[in-house]
């Protein structure tokens, strides 16, 4: 009776672990991080003379959340129980940014909040993805974000990109996951930067009334790209010193 009894606990707990998701235990907390790698000529080089401002970033709703996010196919989103965010995942996008533009030395002012001087810029951002996707017997990380620089006071949007990144996660487990995040927002970043340099360096000696910039690229696709097995060369260059 008594074997009986504990067989019993034993499957009414396999049972319930079953219910509460992908993962049960001990509650982990994660942050997307890495070491902003600058190059010395553009730390050296005298900033833009412009006031920017880093608006926290949105998140698509299925993302707003603390939970890290799986993804099993296109119609299937799932989340971790015990695996969750140190920080909102929108918050922590935007510290990341936030510490590589800094580290460029790209502006003369570049702050997240409005002070006493308005700003000339304004860049934001639109998460549209940043998860786990499974696909058969691998996993890849994946984020999806839209970034926009426009006037503050008129809002004209004078530069937007959008970016859809993945990338192989060799060792399954969530922490590695969030690893190749913080990779990929290293390279988005990256390539940010030295867009936002070539913008710039074109009107940086117009007077700030008359500069006129085309957006270099506006358009936004559809989510569904992100459902699709990423292709034998779709993986990012891993950058130096990630620092992960």
């Amino acid at each position: 009776m008594h074997k009986l009894f504990l067989l019993l606990c034993m499957a009414a707990l396999a049972a319930l672990s079953g219910c509460f998701g992908k993962s049960a235990g001990e509650t982990r907390y994660y942050m997307l991080d890495y070491p902003p790698v600058v190059s010395e000529k553009m730390k050296a080089a005298a900033p833009y003379d412009y006031n920017v401002r880093l608006k926290e970033f949105t998140i698509a709703e299925a993302y707003r959340r603390s939970n890290l996010v799986y993804r099993l196919s296109q119609y299937e989103l799932l989340f971790y129980n015990f695996e969750v965010w140190a920080v909102k995942p929108e918050r922590l996008v935007s510290d990341v940014i936030y510490r590589h533009i800094k580290e460029a030395n790209l502006f003369k002012e570049f702050s997240r909040e409005v002070g006493n001087e308005e700003p000339d810029f304004e860049l934001t951002g639109d998460i549209t993805a940043l998860e786990e996707f499974d696909d058969e017997d691998d996993w890849y990380a994946h984020a999806t974000i839209t970034f926009t620089l426009q006037k503050y006071r008129n809002k004209e949007i004078v530069w937007s990109r959008r970016f859809d990144y993945r990338r192989p996660v060799k060792q399954q487990e969530p922490v590695f996951v969030v690893r190749e995040l913080s990779v990929i927002l290293e390279t988005m970043n990256g390539e940010v930067i030295t867009s936002l340099d070539s913008l710039f360096s074109g009107f940086k000696a117009l007077p700030k009334e008359t500069k006129t910039v085309k957006p270099e690229n506006s358009e936004q696709t559809a989510l569904d790209s992100v459902i699709l097995p990423p292709p034998p060369d779709f993986d990012l260059p891993a950058p130096e010193n990630t620092g992960l």
